[in-house]
C-alpha cells in the first residue's frame, strides 16, 4: 500500500467582492483535490475514491505488458504485476528514471532524487543503492540500446558502466558547469 505525503498548492478560482465569497481549490500534488469555501479554514475532499500519483519515469517489462514500474514524486518507485490494478512500492525516496534490462528482466534499475542509482534483483523484489551521482533532481540514467551491460549516467560528468551498473567510470569530466538534466543515446552511432 502506498501512503501519500501532502504538498499543497492553492488556486483561487472565484472571488466576488460584493458577497466576499472566496472559493479555493487545494491541489495536493500526490493526493488529490480539495475544495474550501471559507478561505481555507476547512476543506472537503473532491476525490471520491480518486487516487493520484505523479510519475517522473515509467518502464514496461520487455516480456509482459502486465508488469510496469514507475518512479513517483514523494512516493518512491512502485511496480505492478497485474496491469495496474495494484501497485506496490519497491523503493523509497522520490522515484525517478527506471528501466528493465531488456536481455534479462530480472535485472531492474531505478533512480532517486539527485542521482541516486539503485539496482534491483529478482525482477524488482528488492533493490540496493549502487551509487549516488550527485546530479540534477532528475538525473539522466539509461541503458545502452544494443548492449544491456552498458549503463550511462550524467551529472557534471559523464559516467559509464560496463558491468550492468555494478561499477561506474568517468567517461568525461566537467563537461558542464551545472548538473545535466537530459541526455540520450546517439541514434547515428549507437555502438559507442
Amino acid at each position: 500500500m502506498i501512503v501519500m505525503e501532502a504538498w499543497f498548492i492553492m488556486i483561487i478560482t472565484n472571488w466576488c467582492l460584493r458577497h466576499q465569497i472566496l472559493t479555493i481549490y487545494i491541489l495536493d500534488m500526490t493526493g488529490g483535490i480539495y475544495k474550501s469555501t471559507d478561505r481555507g479554514y476547512t476543506a472537503t475532499s473532491k476525490n471520491q475514491g480518486l487516487e493520484t500519483l505523479q510519475f517522473y519515469g515509467i518502464a514496461s517489462h520487455p516480456d509482459s505488458s502486465a508488469i510496469i514500474m514507475g518512479g513517483m514524486q514523494d512516493n518512491g518507485t512502485a511496480m505492478t504485476r497485474d496491469g495496474g490494478a495494484e501497485w506496490n512500492r519497491v523503493h523509497e525516496g522520490d522515484g525517478m528514471e527506471c528501466f528493465f534490462d531488456y536481455s534479462d528482466p530480472d535485472k531492474v534499475y531505478c533512480g532517486t532524487q539527485f542521482g541516486g542509482f539503485c539496482r534491483g534483483y529478482n525482477g524488482g523484489e528488492w533493490f540496493a543503492l549502487v551509487k549516488s551521482f550527485n546530479g540534477a533532481w532528475i538525473t539522466p540514467i539509461f541503458m545502452h540500446p544494443a548492449q544491456s551491460n552498458i549503463i550511462y549516467a550524467a551529472s557534471k560528468h559523464l559516467y559509464k558502466s560496463t558491468d550492468w551498473g555494478q561499477t561506474f567510470t568517468f567517461q568525461a569530466t566537467w563537461i558542464s558547469p551545472v548538473n545535466i538534466n537530459t541526455m540520450a543515446q546517439s541514434k547515428v552511432n549507437p555502438v559507442t
